[in-house]
């Protein structure tokens, strides 16, 4: 079994960081590709699709200036968050992943809070960059279809696949994405912010109990409506990654331009799969009150490289905030 700090620490030499999706890879050959069976055909992700959920939205979204991303409000209310023990055994989570696991417990959200629609886009990051003079550098974790690793040459404006200004931005780390909120909050008087980890599922479940805002699809077969996740078309580009779900097809091997797939209930769109998301909350092992530095910043909803089981309302994991990947990105919140 790899542990999670081993597969870090190996990382940590790049002196980048620990991209957690290269163990995310890693994991998935030792415990995901004896689940999956071999011979499940193309053609079966295309029968049997359910209706989207209903949504009222109309008149719930708003941007602030011109160069601002469209904010969804988002009602106040209560959900329970987490995962239970059958949820990870039937998800296949592997054992090493479990321990980023949060038990379930509910969440009260006491007042209506704005979420940005989509994850922030590499157009909306552009804007920043050229308005705040602002350059992140130092390179970004790349897949290379056997292992990711660390290359200079890649950045958040040029990566090893096709992007467009409609696709999310990747290769952001935690700090990027704080110096977009604060730079927004000089252009609209304030209130910009990074969500919690609760607002985060809060949101993305959209009132859902269930596993996946579109119910809790146990054989991943209605997916790729929803969702940008390692699929049949990303298994065409990275066929030695046998954790792919072959029982459908999103027509992406990589990130897909924002709002390509359903929202949920809320109106959002993108709240699992495509790129993970950066929150604010610290997640480190240590939780002690002698703790003063945070070390790892926590990520949410999975990302295009992702097998199902990271593909859940309730996954989480954490990494070094000056991680910069192609598989994480970030959006917004707002106070009200």
């Amino acid at each position: 079994m790899i542990s999670v700090e081993r597969c870090r620490s190996t990382l940590i030499l790049f002196n980048e960081g620990a991209c957690s999706l290269a163990l995310r890879s890693f994991l998935r050959f030792n415990f995901l590709a004896k689940r999956l069976a071999v011979g499940i055909t193309v053609a079966s992700a295309f029968l049997n699709y359910p209706t989207a959920p209903a949504i009222a939205t109309e008149g719930r979204a708003f941007r602030d200036c011109p160069v601002c991303p469209l904010m969804q409000i988002v009602p106040s209310g209560s959900v329970l968050v987490g995962a239970g023990a059958l949820e990870l055994k039937q998800e296949g989570v592997p054992l090493d992943w479990m321990e980023f696991a949060q038990p379930q417990h509910t969440v009260v959200i006491k007042h209506d809070f704005a979420v940005s629609r989509y994850p922030i886009t590499l157009g909306e990051f552009r804007q920043f960059v050229r308005a705040s003079g602002f350059e992140p550098s130092g390179g970004c974790v790349h897949y290379d279809g056997t292992r990711w690793k660390v290359q200079r040459k890649w950045s958040w404006k040029k990566t090893s696949f096709e992007q467009t200004d409609r696709h999310p931005v990747v290769c952001v780390n935690w700090f990027d994405a704080e110096k977009y909120v604060h730079w927004l909050n000089r252009q609209t008087g304030g209130g910009y912010r990074l969500l919690s980890e609760d607002e985060w599922e809060y949101a993305a479940r959209g009132g859902s109990k269930d596993r996946r805002y579109w119910g809790d699809d146990t054989d991943h077969s209605i997916q790729c409506q929803y969702a940008n996740g390692a699929d049949f078309s990303y298994s065409r580009v990275y066929g030695k990654d046998h954790s792919a779900n072959l029982k459908c097809s999103d027509g992406y091997a990589h990130t897909s331009p924002v709002g390509a797939f359903r929202p949920n209930a809320f109106g959002l769109f993108d709240m699992l799969g495509n790129v993970n998301q950066w929150v604010d909350n610290c997640v480190d092992s240590d939780t002690s009150s002698e703790q003063r530095q945070c070390r790892m910043k926590g990520l949410r909803g999975g990302a295009w490289s992702d097998p199902p089981w990271a593909i859940r309302s309730a996954d989480r994991y954490r990494d070094l905030p000056s991680t910069r990947c192609m598989g994480i990105g970030f959006r917004i919140a707002k106070t009200l």
